[in-house]
């Protein structure tokens, strides 16, 4: 009798404990079964639609659909996909929130920094680290470009003649980019034999995000412990966490012993602007908070923008006429300088362009994750909160309806006068709103002084059985990795 009733008592406080989440779900459902897209099995949803290429069967989905349509990354994993700017426009009046799936899973390694966290606590910590990308301070971080870039000018002056793998390269040269400007510590990354173990931890850490994404054990983070990359992802993890704490007490013990007087420093550092910050009440980020915003800007700063200057290069080895423009723009703003500095920026608009361009072809994040916050009407059909919406913006810039021959690599479509004719809604590489990538102008200054510096040194052409081939990953890659043929212009 009393095992019944123990029996009851636990089915009952399950079945109370679990209703909220089982009735949000059977409206989300309820919801996308009235919607277009393809047939989903009872299982895995869509999961063996996207047979071979992911990006190739993601293009072939999203154009057998307008506006949008719904897809499942296996039966537990539903979403809306939205490929219109103006379906776009129109869901993204009301709250919405990143508590999606995706962001769940990064969460747990980097915590809750800006890329993951909602509501207050973004809201709190966005306003904090603003000024950390105010212009006062960016304009300071030129000549840490300028420097990197010149390192690897001297480590690619040896492959000249030579076919070569540049992702790799670009990776190290951003990281070492940002240890610089975040934590003002230069560990030689570009010149050591191996990859930095955070680079490393990064790297796996990524791609079993993508697989918690579609595995039903892996989504599960009590059951995903269970597993060997369950344990290697916290394993990262905690290495991650544990690098940057060390970073911050070093900083912590340099203040208390009068080390670190930044009115002598040549530039403001992320860690010294994160140390200075105060909320309205007077209140600082705590070390956890510190913590979880150096990892996420080392995780989402250093391979997006390595992805968007590998493919710069990449497809400007197919246009040399434009490699030249770049050339003759670059000389004529360094106008017998040694080096760019801040002044000079605004005068490289033609690498701009060809950046752009690069980030419409090959976007570092393809896919925006954004949940709903309220119950919200979307052309004429209303949508439950707690539904996760993926903005297609991928397919939007390969969508030959608002880009005309989407896969040729044409920078003039950045001219003033194409872009003023343009909707916003059709390119948003950085995001959209109030969510945006807080970092989009350090990461284009970066990619304007590397990219000019190294069009200007070397001379770049198509790798022979190399082709185009996109990962769509954490960050755009290109399989078998990113390869250009190398001559030195300047020997």
């Amino acid at each position: 009798m009393i095992a019944s009733l123990i029996i009851i008592v636990f089915i009952t406080y399950a079945i109370v404990s679990l209703w909220p989440w089982l009735y949000s779900k059977y409206r989300i459902y309820s919801a996308l079964r009235k919607m277009q897209g393809p047939k989903p099995h009872w299982i895995t949803g869509n999961v063996s639609d996207f047979d071979g290429s992911f990006s190739q069967s993601l293009l072939k989905i999203d154009r057998q659909y307008s506006r949008k349509y719904a897809l499942y990354y296996g039966i537990w994993h539903p979403v809306l996909a939205i490929n219109h700017p103006d379906t776009i426009r129109m869901a993204l009046k009301k709250p919405f929130s990143k508590d999606t799936d995706a962001m769940k899973y990064v969460r747990d390694w980097t915590g809750d920094g800006i890329l993951t966290s909602n509501g207050a606590l973004w809201a709190r910590n966005r306003r904090l680290l603003t000024p950390a990308f105010h212009f006062d301070v960016l304009r300071s971080y030129v000549s840490i470009y300028n420097e990197c870039t010149d390192i690897l000018i001297e480590k690619w002056k040896n492959n000249c003649g030579k076919c070569i793998e540049i992702f790799d390269d670009m990776s190290r040269l951003t990281f070492d980019v940002l240890l610089r400007c975040a934590f003002s510590a230069n560990l030689n990354l570009q010149t050591s034999e191996k990859r930095h173990p955070f680079l490393l931890a990064t790297d796996e850490n990524s791609y079993i995000v993508e697989e918690r994404f579609v595995n039903l054990i892996y989504s599960i983070t009590s059951t995903f412990k269970l597993t060997a990359k369950g344990r290697q992802y916290f394993k990262n993890t905690e290495f991650s966490r544990k690098f940057a704490k060390e970073i911050l007490m070093d900083r912590r013990k340099q203040i208390q012993t009068g080390q670190a007087d930044t009115s002598n420093k040549k530039y403001l550092d992320f860690l010294d602007i994160m140390l200075q910050a105060k909320d309205s009440s007077g209140n600082g980020l705590t070390d956890d908070e510190i913590v979880a915003e150096a990892i996420t800007f080392l995780f989402a700063g250093h391979d997006t923008t390595a992805s968007t200057i590998s493919f710069a290069l990449f497809s400007l080895a197919k246009h040399p006429e434009y490699q030249q423009k770049i050339r003759e723009e670059y000389e004529q703003v360094l106008n017998g300088k040694d080096e760019l500095s801040w002044g000079d920026l605004a005068g490289l608009q033609f690498t701009t362009m060809c950046i752009k361009e690069t980030l419409r072809i090959h976007p570092p994040v393809c896919i925006l994750g954004r949940g709903l916050c309220e119950d919200t009407e979307i052309d004429g059909q209303v949508f439950p909160k707690g539904l996760e919406l993926e903005l297609q913006l991928y397919c939007i810039h390969h969508n030959p309806e608002f880009w005309p021959d989407p896969w040729t690599f044409n920078p003039l479509r950045f001219t003033q006068e194409e872009i003023n004719k343009r909707d916003p809604y059709t390119f948003f590489p950085f995001a959209l709103g109030s969510r945006n990538c807080i970092g989009q102008n350090f990461a284009m200054n970066e990619a304007k002084v590397t990219l000019a510096k190294l069009v200007h040194q070397f001379e770049f052409s198509e790798a022979e059985n190399h082709p185009l081939d996109h990962l769509i990953s954490s960050v755009l890659r290109n399989v078998g990795g990113t390869w250009v043929q190398l001559k030195d212009r300047n020997p």
